[in-house]
């Protein structure tokens, strides 16, 4: 049983440094082709989005979904928009990480009539008053 659990840590560890190494390559990549003056695909964004959460935390990818799509969604939509970018979610179940992740967010606010959550400039969001 022993030599199980040191065989999953250590799976765990290489899937860590692989997801690592992927995302350092992937926004090299993104900067390359952003600054380029060579010809390059007119698709390679959309190629760089289906991975473009592999090796992000849970509440920055979140974040980005809700930034990104600029309107209220719910946790089924905010989801299957991180699945879209290969996240990969520590249990199986995914609302409830996400849902813990959102709760610790300063800039998302929750409308618990509709359940959803939208993104909240700094700017929009009331200030809190002093007792």
């Amino acid at each position: 049983h022993v030599q199980l659990v040191q065989d999953l840590a250590e799976m765990q560890a290489r899937v860590d440094i692989s997801e690592r190494n992927l995302r350092h390559t992937r926004d090299y990549l993104r900067s390359t082709l952003e600054t380029t003056k060579e010809d390059v695909p007119a698709n390679w964004r959309g190629v760089i989005d289906r991975v473009r959460f592999v090796g992000a935390r849970l509440g920055d990818a979140a974040l980005d979904v809700l930034k990104t799509h600029g309107h209220p969604m719910s946790v089924e939509e905010i989801e299957s928009a991180l699945n879209d970018g290969q996240f990969r979610f520590r249990t199986r179940h995914p609302k409830r990480e996400i849902h813990g992740a959102l709760l610790r967010q300063r800039l998302v606010r929750r409308d618990a009539d509709a359940e959803t959550w939208e993104f909240v400039d700094e700017e929009e969001k009331p200030a809190k008053k002093a007792s």
